[in-house]
């Protein structure tokens, strides 16, 4: 979720303190970008606009267990309910957190209907390359993108900026 909202994470250490951004930080499978000695303390995320949206989704064996599959999205809409700008955001399908750009480019100037949640939620899956081969992490991953856009669309989760 951290990529899609375009956080930046703050990282001390015993050269002092730097900035990263989310989409940086995770370099491999079980792998980050801190050097010895430095921790995250903090995280930076811009305020939400009255028009964003978000949602988080995962697959897993249990409710409180690691994730298989999980999707992230931020949209932001125009007045009229077209997405200005969208941020997918899929893990477990690739070595690292993975930018789903098809997806992204599928909702873009779009009043998104259901035909084009559903597009959109299968669009990823050509760029894809799951680990291990686990060719079924499209298909679940697909179906998990398609409930998170529509969360992510329906009015009652709209992002209000006089609470954030």
């Amino acid at each position: 979720m951290l990529t899609a909202l375009d956080a930046e994470l703050v990282i001390r250490g015993p050269k002092g303190q730097h900035f990263l951004s989310a989409a940086a930080f995770h370099t491999g499978p079980g792998e980050n970008a801190l050097r010895p000695g430095e921790i995250v303390t903090a995280l930076r995320i811009s305020a939400a606009a009255r028009c964003d949206r978000a949602a988080f989704g995962k697959l897993s064996l249990s409710s409180d267990g690691f994730a298989i599959v999980s999707a992230a999205v931020r949209l932001r809409l125009d007045a009229d309910g077209r997405v200005q700008t969208a941020r997918i955001v899929l893990g477990g399908v690739a070595p690292t957190p993975w930018r789903a750009a098809p997806s992204e480019e599928r909702l873009l100037a779009q009043v998104p209907l259901e035909t084009d949640i559903a597009a959109a939620a299968d669009a990823w899956t050509t760029r894809a390359h799951p680990l291990r081969d686990n060719e079924w992490k499209l298909a679940a991953g697909a179906g998990l993108l398609k409930r998170v856009l529509s969360q992510a669309l329906d009015d009652s989760r709209t992002v209000n900026a006089a609470e954030t």
